[in-house]
């Protein structure tokens, strides 16, 4: 029971501290508001009368931007910049919300509180820190002496903060879980369930049976079934707009350019200079180049083309001039080969493998200043000429090509762009007509024109005539699977077996074993509501009347249960 209890102790802290964030949040409210009107012109929010400076989210987001920058093999797209900056938001909210209900609760954290805690607990960014390691291991040695040597005393002013408020939110979990109390059938009940199994006889009722062979529609049945549902189709206000792009592919001249920056690098490799420490400066390749280049072993096949043709080809010791793949261009040194014995990759059987090893220096190749500004002169100059004329006149005068979106609402996707954020906000602050400025989203260049705003209401039927194709034929196979299913439950009704039953209309009678309260059983996957009923079945032989879940209908006969000794 104890060891039980030791196990759900996790569990129970989270549900708790989620429930009691959830609390404070709508119990005192967070009261964010615009800058105007506060005595701080530096204070992007107010949570609970307390002033949020722009250096604190700073703080947050540049550990969270710094974490994201080393795990990356390249630049952090723009999706995941805004995820950083949400994720520094809520941690920021989330740490005050803690500071303050400690506070109210009179919890107070003493030198001696941190000087523990450190001492126990080394941070993960110290243990990783140069100073604190031996041998390139923490050397937990070292970690104390520094805590005890004064000199190091500014470098210690700069981590208690930190370890402050961690043990900060420690006192205050502490404080709640005090505050918890679990009644014997409450731990009765979670102890039973956790360990409970039954094996449970299953006719599943997939929709994949009927969708091997789906059945099909007139128009005027899709029309039907819209007119019956109209009301899901419902809409808010949407957007259409125009474009034209050019997309920042690298020209012929980037290449170029590229290939004598690579040139360079290849003749300074002939004259002597040291090929690692070239790497680890200019490679392009975050990830090897941190090694010196190394990529290590691998056997043919699992590099890109030219590359890996390059690597098998050469001799042991050999450097190659700049190699062109569709990553950039290439420097390889080759360091040798071996063979493995293992088994490759889509075989069973083992085999003598020939691997080589590599280093490379990658010199990618992006747009250069010259042609990034030959682009936007010449959106630009589009952009005013369709400002004074047509806006398709002047994309063809301008060689460019006009494409028209499918209507997107505020808070929608544009399925011919992707989530582009500037230009929906555009189409919802402009006019019919407008034309806007240049917009860079990810890889390209747009310029756009307002071509509609569409107010809220029904969609048409043109409009979304697929989607309601799709819905008319998941009712519909969901329909045939319900009326399968009760057909083979009336059959067990009137004296039938199961299996019987199940067989007389061309479904398959599993048997599960050992099933636990998992929301996870074979076949169904994710299933919680049929799970549930086939755990409330209570005499071995019982069996479920039919229940749908997500993807089906299915019915269950127990088997056997084995409930554990509470005792």
């Amino acid at each position: 029971m104890f060891e039980f209890l030791r196990r759900m102790i996790v569990p129970i802290m989270l549900i708790t501290l989620l429930f009691f964030v959830l609390l404070i949040v709508l119990e005192w409210g967070l009261n964010f508001t615009g800058r105007a009107g506060r005595s701080n012109p530096n204070a992007i929010a107010e949570i609970n009368g307390e002033e949020v400076t722009y250096q604190e989210f700073q703080r947050y987001y540049q550990q969270l931007y710094q974490e994201a920058l080393a795990a990356s093999e390249g630049d952090i797209p723009d999706e995941r910049l805004q995820q950083i900056e949400d994720q520094a938001f809520d941690q920021m909210v989330a740490d005050r919300l803690f500071l303050q209900q400690a506070a109210k609760k009179g919890v107070v954290v003493t030198d001696k509180d941190v000087y523990d805690y450190l001492k126990r607990f080394p941070p993960k960014f110290v243990q990783e820190s140069p100073s604190f390691q031996t041998d390139g291991k923490f050397d937990y040695n070292k970690y104390i002496q520094a805590m005890l040597d004064p000199q190091a005393a500014p470098f210690w002013a700069q981590v208690e903060p930190l370890a402050r408020l961690d043990v900060m939110k420690v006192k205050v979990q502490q404080e709640i879980l005090q505050s918890i109390l679990v009644t014997e059938p409450e731990i009765r009940r979670a102890y039973i369930d956790s360990l409970e199994t039954i094996d449970v006889g299953m006719v599943n009722v997939s929709m994949g049976l009927y969708s091997r062979k789906p059945p099909t529609f007139t128009d005027q049945q899709i029309r039907d079934y819209y007119d019956e549902h109209r009301e899901e189709y419902r809409r808010g206000e949407r957007a259409v707009i125009k474009f034209v792009t050019i997309a920042k592919t690298p020209t012929e001249y980037d290449w170029e350019v590229a290939y004598a920056e690579a040139k360079k690098l290849y003749d300074s490799l002939l004259a002597g200079a040291d090929f690692a420490r070239l790497a680890r400066t200019y490679s392009d390749d975050r990830v090897s180049g941190a090694k010196g280049g190394d990529l290590g072993w691998f056997e043919r096949g699992r590099m890109v083309g030219p590359f890996d043709s390059a690597a098998f080809s050469m001799k042991e010791g050999e450097l190659s001039p700049p190699i062109k793949s569709p990553f950039g261009w290439h420097i390889i040194k080759h360091h040798g080969y071996r063979t493995e014995e293992e088994i490759p990759f889509g075989e069973t059987t083992k085999k003598q493998v020939r691997k080589a090893r590599v280093s490379h220096i990658l010199v990618q190749v992006k747009p250069t200043p010259e042609t990034l500004d030959r682009w936007y002169r010449q959106l630009d100059d589009f952009r005013l000429d369709a400002r004074k004329s047509d806006f398709e006149s002047a994309a063809e005068r301008a060689g460019l090509e006009v494409k028209t979106t499918i209507p997107f609402e505020e808070r929608g996707f544009i399925v011919e762009i992707g989530p582009a954020e500037d230009i929906v906000k555009f189409a919802f602050a402009s006019q019919p007509g407008d034309v806007s400025d240049i917009i860079e989203f990810k890889d390209n260049l747009y310029v756009v024109q307002l071509a509609e705003r569409i107010p809220p209401g029904i969609a048409s039927f043109e409009e979304v005539k697929a989607r309601v194709r799709q819905d008319l034929l998941r009712a519909t196979i969901r329909e045939m699977c319900d009326d399968t299913a009760q057909a083979i439950y009336a059959e067990v009704q009137a004296g039938k077996s199961l299996k019987e039953a199940a067989e007389a209309h061309g479904v398959r009678y599993e048997t599960l074993t050992g099933q636990t309260r998992r929301p996870f059983f074979p076949g169904i996957g994710q299933a919680p509501e049929a799970i549930g009923v086939a755990f409330s079945l209570k005499n071995k032989g019982d069996i479920s009347p039919p229940v749908s879940y997500n993807s089906g209908t299915v019915i269950f006969e127990l088997l056997d249960r084995r409930s554990p000794d509470v005792t």
